[in-house]
């Protein structure tokens, strides 16, 4: 990228810093330039200072270090000083497929999801679901525009390099034929454990995994043929009925342990 990589001896030194993520062309530019909502929230929210430190993303998966040079309440100027790439994007990206939940029970899973390590967030329009997603115009437009923040705000937090998409809603016939294999679909009334399902599944070390999670109601009968015929594997959660929200990180989190995706990066344990 044309900047000095830093050694990883000098990550620890960055966990501090604060991290926002930018369009490509920002870093492209000769001189860093942050106008806008990014300007105020650096200036009056966070209060930093010329000479300050800020860690920028464009999404590659690299991580910027700059010193603001000049700051105010509409424009902050940068200086690029040199670039790492964080070892925090697990190598299987994880797509999940969350039917719709009301308000901020979805917000939760988009949240937590992102803090995990979900690259792709699908909401599904499945035959019980509780809340109604607007399929198009201004409502949608603010609707995804107030989920990707969300997405942005945690992935900021959580010291992702990469910013997780969030799709357009999609009905659940449509979904379960363009779903990425593997894809392990959580059913009540399944009497697979999900244990052996994912260790048999992390054995091949796939690219990509699909976790599939109903709405409140259940899937339907009809949906769940759907999604055998697809090949998906329908697993159990165990003996208590959890919440959908619920589901969907336990899901995540024992999907990305059972690949080794949370295990610490370095330095090891102890040093």
């Amino acid at each position: 990228m044309g900047l000095p990589l830093f050694p990883p001896a000098l990550l620890k030194l960055a966990v501090s810093q604060h991290r926002f993520f930018v369009s490509p062309e920002v870093l492209a530019a000769p001189q860093i330039c942050l106008t806008q909502e990014l300007a105020h929230r650096i200036s009056r929210v966070l209060r930093l200072s010329s000479g300050d430190h800020i860690h920028l993303l464009d999404g590659s998966g690299y991580e910027i270090e700059a010193e603001i040079t000049a700051i105010s309440r509409e424009e902050v100027l940068a200086r690029a000083l040199g670039s790492y790439q964080p070892r925090t994007e697990p190598l299987t990206q994880v797509y999940l497929y969350q039917a719709a939940l009301p308000g901020e029970r979805f917000e939760w899973v988009l949240e937590k999801g992102t803090e995990l390590g979900v690259s792709h967030f699908i909401p599904l329009v499945c035959t019980r679901n509780t809340a109604k997603l607007p399929v198009g115009g201004k409502e949608w437009e603010r609707k995804l525009g107030h989920w990707q923040a969300i997405v942005r705000s945690a992935a900021e937090q959580s010291h992702r390099a990469r910013l997780p998409r969030v799709e357009a809603p999609m009905p659940f016939a449509r979904a379960i034929t363009a779903v990425a294999q593997p894809a392990i679909m959580a059913w009540e009334r399944s009497s697979c454990p999900l244990k052996p399902v994912l260790a048999a599944l992390a054995a091949d070390k796939p690219p990509a995994l699909s976790a599939i999670v109903g709405p409140e109601g259940g899937f339907t009968d009809e949906e769940v043929a759907l999604a055998r015929s697809a090949g998906v594997h329908l697993i159990s959660l165990g003996p208590r009925v959890l919440r959908a929200e619920t589901a969907a990180i336990i899901m995540v989190a024992l999907a990305l342990y059972q690949l080794d995706e949370l295990q610490a990066s370095a330095p090891a344990c102890g040093a």
